[in-house]
């Protein structure tokens, strides 16, 4: 939602813009007036903490964006916008400056713009969930309500402007006029690239390694023909500028960067007040760049070992690992054990049963295999799989982590443990619900700015 928010800052700092040149000085009708007073509403009547671009920029500045006034060059600029970011912006700045002229236009993109609220509930419950001050979108929705606020009289204008076409003349100038409205109504819609672009920015987020070429690339045009001599590694660092990759792998490679450590980095030391003179080169987002991306130059943390597995639970995961390994087996076809009740079976049969209950049947003292509690004592240990047993090379295999040794080791403790078996499970109904999912266009494309704000 921070980047969301950030991409709509040119369309709503200058919120309300395509009817700046409504007012004008002189009597006026009742069409006018109305859509004079939804503009004066987005002035916040003279109060500056209700004018809506100074709510919208106390929301960027609670998300820790600072953007450079709308006027100033540095604006158009920002790094941070995409180039579609403007294109609705300059559209509705455009067709302001020619109010008389589109004036049932102006009158067909009110409607649109202040009809349309009910979009923003949803962007007013995704700021709420994230932690941001919805007051923006609750205040839009609010305003623009369609019984009292900006959508009725939208639509008032729209009916009395009808009206006075149809006592000027007739149907045919209310059918030329209501072209014309909604052509104005549409326009919004259709214009630019912005609503995929940001679906397409927040669905793959380049990583660390890509943001810092691309910062490199925007830095190139002054960064490469400003270090005279100075070199990292074999190259002058203007020449480094071609070759972004090459330029980080450089920097770590010959001691400017040190992986996992910033602070201590001597590119930092460069960017530092005292001693840098690379001092206000980079700004706080491209310093904190640095910063992420350094750390993330090493190796994550190997997770903690767990505790270790109890002896049932390895024998368990044992027979889980073989059973695939002995099927097809005929050893198993014709070779046969019983239960502890003394229900016989061979031992393919076995390998389908449930794993407490193959472990209680190879355990049990009808078999003669295992003597709980005596390894030393059990046929199964000092001949079946022994290492020169029939089954001795399958059992020198090594255990799956987090239990170490042979898989010969494992069974060894679990007959020296008693031969315990696993807790018994008791049998669950679970209600699966299938995940919500958002209706969407199914070609995944949005047209235009894809919402009013």
């Amino acid at each position: 939602m921070c980047t969301y928010t950030i991409q709509w800052s040119p369309f709503n700092l200058i919120d309300g813009a395509w009817l700046r040149n409504i007012g004008t000085t002189g009597p006026i009708d009742e069409v006018r007036a109305l859509l004079y007073s939804v503009s004066m509403d987005g002035l916040g009547d003279g109060v500056v903490s209700m004018n809506h671009c100074n709510i919208y920029r106390d929301l960027c500045h609670s998300i820790g964006y600072y953007p450079p006034p709308i006027e100033a060059r540095e604006f158009a600029y920002d790094p941070n916008f995409f180039d579609s970011a403007f294109t609705v912006p300059a559209f509705q700045l455009a067709i302001s400056e020619f109010t008389e002229d589109y004036y049932p236009e102006l009158i067909g993109m009110t409607l649109m713009l202040e009809w349309e609220v009910v979009q923003l509930k949803q962007t007013r419950d995704s700021m709420l969930y994230t932690g941001l001050d919805p007051h923006f979108y609750i205040m839009h929705i609010g305003i623009d309500n369609a019984v009292n606020g900006h959508g009725q009289r939208a639509a008032d204008a729209v009916c009395l402007y009808l009206q006075n076409m149809r006592l000027a003349g007739g149907e045919e100038a209310v059918q030329h006029a209501w072209r014309r409205i909604w052509n104005g109504f549409i326009a919004f819609g259709p214009i630019g690239t912005f609503g995929d672009d940001l679906l397409t920015l927040v669905n793959s987020t380049p990583d660390l390694h890509q943001q810092m070429q691309d910062m490199i690339k925007r830095k190139a045009n002054y960064g490469s023909r400003n270090h005279q001599k100075h070199m990292v590694g074999p190259c002058r660092i203007d020449e480094w500028f071609a070759d972004p990759p090459g330029f980080l792998k450089a920097l770590q490679d010959h001691g400017w960067i040190t992986p996992g450590d910033w602070q201590n980095s001597r590119m930092r030391g460069l960017m530092d007040f005292e001693t840098g003179p690379m001092y206000r080169v980079f700004t706080e987002d491209e310093i904190a760049l640095w910063s992420a991306y350094t750390l993330s130059l090493t190796a994550p943390p190997s997770p903690p070992r767990g505790p270790p597995m109890s002896s049932a639970r390895a024998m368990a995961a044992l027979i889980d690992k073989l059973r695939p390994i002995q099927r097809g087996k005929s050893g198993h076809v014709t070779s046969v054990m019983a239960s502890p009740e003394g229900e016989v079976h061979n031992l393919a049969w076995w390998f389908e049963r449930p794993t407490r209950a193959l472990m209680a049947a190879l355990s049990a003292p009808v078999n003669e295999l295992i003597k709980p509690g005596d390894p030393a004592s059990s046929r199964f240990l000092s001949e079946l799989i022994a290492p020169t047993g029939p089954m001795g090379s399958i059992f020198s295999m090594p255990a799956d982590p987090p239990t170490s040794g042979s898989l010969r080791d494992v069974v060894h403790r679990w007959v020296l443990d008693g031969c315990p078996l696993l807790d018994e499970v008791p049998f669950m109904l679970r209600l699966h619900t299938p995940k919500a999912k958002r209706d969407r266009h199914p070609d995944g494309h949005i047209i235009g700015m894809g919402n009013v704000h």
